[in-house]
């Protein structure tokens, strides 16, 4: 059958990768299938625009394309597909073979404008089917050839320090000379900076994400969708899940990573790094938060006390008999699929053992991160150093000995202030007294306060019961208590102390 000599209905498939400045790419395909439909009497029922879908995305699987095929209703609509080039039908030789399976099944034509490509053929077409195959092969070798250059390029620019890839909110890009260099977008940057001074003031992650939207603040998506050319009526919802990602990204204290938190490119930062890394401290609290419940912890030491004979976490419970509700702390061992030690210890002797504890320092002073303790990092130095470097002209003789120069300087330079950043993790902040004791600062405290603050000092409680006699001949449980403070050094490691339950 020879398929323009008879009007057919098409669907225009439309498909681009990436959306980039040049949005006329989707308009092209339409109009060029369109003068190809009226030059041959076929009309063009409607167009399928699939953008930033990826040439390996089954045309089942996409979200215009995809409904064309899928809905039995819809299919009785048109006599089959057109595309601008095979590649916008598929890259994938496997995908190509199965719409042609799948066209013959269902009685629909696909064609194709450049090269010239007709399916079904006609019976005595030999040199067709020839051609489809070999040209899915090809375009499938295109797509794994292109695949493979964006990732060695990538690896080199990772390995050079060059921007790759997108940047994060908060940030734009200006060029330098032949490459971009990342640098804070004002009004963004001032959003950073709020989301990470309403975390150190105790704002939950859900309350940060409700007051920028409540503001009306574009979200990160609403500003990804705009400049890829998409229209945004008013600003989206700020997920929670975009807050925490901002409050996590080291980009904002200046440090860009990639894969295994490989540092790679150094950027103008947007909060201080001693800030960021108490919001960090915030965050792990957070994330491991013992079994406290969502509105708060119910029990002084949740996340703190642990069995002493197997080391799992204790959590609360409630025990007695003739209706009375008492709450423990019981043990329920390392791993959820086998049965806990059964340690049980009353939650009002283990908090009051835990109190007793710190008042042995409340005469102290209590120690604050020091407000003004930076790590003192050489990043407008490596910036300076970059736009020399991109500056440097390849036609002057003394090209080379320069290039080298300002490469082991910047090397140099990165170096130490990889070094300050370590030195910095592993011995924390700077601490100063608050000009309060241990004493005042405890008993200012409420429940989740003081839950945090032996957080913040790293205690730890363990408890072990042994069963004992008491005057009148009963079996009764003797809890025996240990605690350790990992920054008190004067307090022992191990402490016994025996309470009856």
């Amino acid at each position: 059958m020879v398929y323009q000599d008879r009007s057919l209905r098409l669907v225009s498939v439309e498909r681009l990768s990436e959306r980039g400045k040049n949005s006329t790419g989707e308009e092209r395909q339409g109009e060029g299938n369109e003068r190809y439909a009226e030059e041959y009497g076929h009309t063009i029922v409607d167009h399928a625009p699939d953008m930033d879908v990826s040439g390996n995305v089954p045309m089942w699987e996409r979200p215009k394309a995809g409904p064309w095929m899928n809905d039995a209703a819809k299919r009785t609509q048109y006599d089959g597909f057109i595309f601008s080039a095979l590649d916008r039908l598929g890259r994938n030789a496997r995908h190509i073979s199965a719409m042609r399976d799948w066209a013959e099944d269902h009685g629909k034509v696909l064609i194709v404008r450049s090269p010239h490509l007709i399916w079904p053929p006609e019976e005595d077409d030999l040199a067709s089917p020839i051609m489809w195959d070999l040209l899915a092969r090809l375009a499938e070798y295109e797509l794994k050839a292109i695949t493979k250059r964006i990732k060695e390029t990538r690896e080199w620019l990772h390995a050079n320090n060059f921007l790759v890839g997108s940047y994060p909110y908060g940030y734009t890009t200006a060029q330098v000379k032949n490459s971009k260099i990342l640098i804070p977008e004002p009004a963004q940057a001032k959003i950073v900076e709020q989301i990470f001074d309403m975390r150190l003031a105790g704002k939950s992650v859900t309350v940060i994400a409700e007051h920028l939207t409540a503001k009306g603040e574009y979200a990160p998506s609403d500003l990804t969708a705009m400049a890829k050319g998409r229209d945004v009526a008013s600003p989206s919802a700020w997920p929670k899940s975009t807050v925490n990602r901002i409050l996590r990204n080291p980009i904002y204290k200046g440090t860009r990573v990639y894969g295994k938190k490989q540092s790679v490119l150094r950027v103008e930062p947007i909060v201080d790094a001693g800030l960021w890394r108490r919001v960090q401290e915030l965050l792990t609290n957070d994330s491991d938060n013992g079994g406290r419940p969502r509105n708060g912890p119910k029990a002084l030491l949740l996340g703190i006390i642990k069995c002493g004979g197997c080391g799992g976490r204790m959590y609360r419970v409630f025990g007695g008999k003739d209706g009375l509700r008492i709450p423990y702390y019981r043990c329920h061992g390392l791993n959820e699929h086998i049965k806990g030690c059964g340690v049980m210890v009353r939650i009002a002797d283990a908090d009051a053992y835990a109190a007793e504890q710190v008042a042995v320092f409340f005469d102290e002073p209590y120690m604050i991160d020091d407000p003004n303790y930076t790590v003192e990092l050489h990043v407008g130095e490596i910036g300076d150093l970059d736009t020399q470097i991109q500056s440097l002209d390849q036609d002057d003789e003394d090209y080379d000995e320069k290039h080298a120069t300002l490469r082991a300087e910047r090397k140099r330079l990165v170096k130490l202030d990889e070094e300050a950043e370590k030195e910095a993790q592993q011995s924390g902040p700077k601490q100063v007294p608050s000009g309060k004791t241990i004493g005042e600062e405890w008993a200012a405290r409420d429940l989740s306060g003081k839950r945090d603050f032996l957080l913040e000092h790293h205690c730890e409680i363990q408890v072990l019961v042994s069963k004992t006699r008491g005057a009148n001949g009963r079996e009764r449980n003797l809890p025996m208590f240990s605690i350790g403070f990992g920054d008190w050094s004067n307090v022992p490691k191990v402490k016994l102390d025996a309470k009856p339950a």
